[in-house]
């Protein structure tokens, strides 16, 4: 009779015991849930300030990648944390994270910023715009530190752009030519008034810094003053509206190209205007050996639009078109960050674009997939 007390008594108990994990089963299950997820959210989250503070010491070109895969290893690079965390999932925790900011062409081809009402039927998505009243910078110092230890710090391995020439694409937007029934910029108007004929629509500085020195050349401006202003094409490597009209494909210090912006020469710069307390020896070398130079601290190139794009019959282009194709890679517009934590079942993203041309602040805009 004892024995038939005690089991009826455990089969009430193992009742009730069931009726309540079944009550709270749910709600313990949701508990982890919600612990995975904001371990996996914040953990990624926490992951983007870190880089932020990363690249507030580091410059363009910089990257940096790092993984762990769950009680394996961590990447090259990871800047290794603590292990304290990986107790919230036995079986399933891992991250990795990328920091590019390296191309050989500007606009990637999925960063273009051209209007998209102007790329329905042409390769514009393969180009940037230059507006007016706006400047683009290309850089080509870059920072290859590689070393974990100096990422907080401000000491970094700056190198320089010296894969020989690249090409510079600019254009008319083929999309508005056709909607001006293909009616190009006016070669022969003297649109700004100054006099000359074939005015000058771009143009372009290219900036560095040498021992503390600073250079900047722009180009060489001829006119024959004494034939009604006619620009000397032989001398003037000024960006015109022929130029624009005419030649798509500008190359930088390539003398084997028909139209070389930056060199005239034998490849020094003696048809270019140096502005410098140093200019009489910048003009005695080669772009080569400026670059090669180890004491280079920065080195950019600035271009934008200085007159209106008119045609002859007063229509006005509202941008040209452009892309950079490198022979080796150098700095691109915009750090991509992205973040990929795993945390139980919940895998959570977070990408973020950073220009290269500003210091770090904080977090703005991002994306988070979950």
């Amino acid at each position: 009779m004892f024995i038939v007390f005690i089991l009826i008594l455990l089969a009430v108990l193992m009742g009730i015991l069931s009726v309540i994990y079944s009550t709270f089963a749910p709600f313990m299950e949701n508990i982890w849930n919600i612990v995975y997820f904001n371990s996996a959210y914040y953990w990624a989250l926490g992951w983007i300030e870190r880089a932020q503070l990363i690249l507030k010491n580091k410059q363009p070109w910089f990257e940096w990648s790092g993984w762990f895969l769950q009680w394996e290893s961590f990447g090259p690079n990871s800047d290794q944390i603590t292990w304290d965390f990986w107790f919230f999932s036995s079986s399933k925790n891992w991250f990795a994270w990328t920091i590019n900011s390296r191309t050989n062409n500007i606009p990637k081809s999925w960063q273009w910023n051209v209007d998209y009402l102007f790329t329905s039927w042409t390769d514009s998505k393969n180009y940037n715009k230059l507006s007016y009243y706006m400047s683009e910078k290309i850089i080509f110092s870059m920072d290859d530190t590689v070393d974990v230890d100096l990422y907080y710090t401000w000491i970094s391995n700056i190198k320089y752009f010296s894969g020989g020439s690249f090409s510079w694409n600019i254009r008319l937007p083929p999309d508005v030519v056709s909607r001006f029934d293909w009616e190009l910029l006016c070669e022969t108007c003297d649109h700004d008034d100054d006099g000359i004929k074939d005015d000058i629509v771009v143009n372009r500085v290219f900036d560095w810094n040498r021992e503390w020195t600073s250079f900047s050349i722009v180009p060489n401006i001829s006119i024959f003053y004494y034939s009604w202003w006619i620009v000397d094409e032989q001398r003037d490597i000024a960006i015109r509206e022929k130029i624009i009209n005419e030649t798509w494909s500008l190359y930088f210090w390539d003398t084997s190209k028909n139209f070389s912006p930056l060199v005239n020469v034998q490849n020094i710069l003696t048809e270019h205007n140096v502005l410098s307390e140093e200019s009489e020896d910048i003009k005695t070398q080669t772009f080569n050996e400026i670059l090669s130079s180890s004491s280079i601290t920065w080195l950019e190139l600035w271009i934008g639009i200085v007159n209106m794009l008119r045609t002859d019959n007063d229509n006005i282009y509202p941008f040209l078109e452009y892309q950079f194709s490198f022979p080796q890679p150098v700095a691109d517009s915009f750090f991509t960050l992205q973040w990929i934590w795993l945390v139980g079942d919940y895998n959570v993203k977070i990408f973020i674009k950073k220009s290269t041309n500003e210091q770090a602040s904080t977090i703005g805009d991002f994306t988070i997939i979950f």
